[in-house]
C-alpha cells in the first residue's frame, strides 16, 4: 500500500508513527525500502516518535521531518551479534559435523564445526552491523 500511495494523486504524503518493536528486522527493512521508494515520488514523509527504540528510529530516519515529544524516550542501544557454536558440545557426545563450504566466506557451517568465530565470519558480521549502523545514523 505504500507503493500504491506513491502514485495515488489523492495521497499528499505519509504520516508515520512507527511501532515496530514486535517486528523482525527483515519486515522493518521491507517497510523502510518501500518508504524510500515512496520518497522518489516527491511526496513528504512526516514521522512522529513519542517512545522509540532503534527499530522505530530506523524507520523514522527515512522521513523528511521527524518530530518527538519533549517527554518522549529515544533508546538507541546499538547492534550486536552473538553467534552460537556447538562444536564442543558435539565433541562431548561423539558427533562430528560434516559440511562442505565452497569459499572462505561461506561461514554457515561454523556454528557446528568451530568453537569460536573465524576471521572471515567476524568480517562479514561486522560489515552487516556497520551497514545497520550507517542506516540508523
Amino acid at each position: 500500500s505504500i507503493r500504491r500511495a506513491a502514485v495515488d494523486d489523492r495521497i499528499k504524503g505519509i504520516y508515520l508513527r512507527p511501532m515496530a518493536a514486535l517486528m523482525g528486522w527483515g519486515k522493518i527493512a521491507e517497510i523502510r525500502n518501500a518508504l524510500l521508494e515512496f520518497k522518489t515520488s516527491g511526496k513528504p514523509i512526516y514521522a512522529f516518535l513519542d517512545a522509540a527504540s532503534s527499530r522505530e528510529y530506523y524507520l523514522a530516519a527515512v522521513a523528511d521531518t521527524v518530530v518527538g515529544v519533549g517527554s518522549g524516550v529515544l533508546f538507541l542501544g546499538g547492534y550486536l551479534s552473538q553467534p552460537t557454536f556447538y562444536k564442543d558440545l558435539l565433541d562431548k557426545v561423539g558427533i562430528e559435523a560434516d559440511f562442505v563450504a565452497h569459499g572462505e566466506y561461506k561461514t554457515a557451517p561454523n556454528t557446528y564445526t568451530r568453537s569460536s568465530m573465524s576471521e572471515e565470519q567476524r568480517e562479514v558480521i561486522n560489515a552487516i552491523l556497520d551497514q545497520f549502523y550507517q542506516n540508523l545514523v
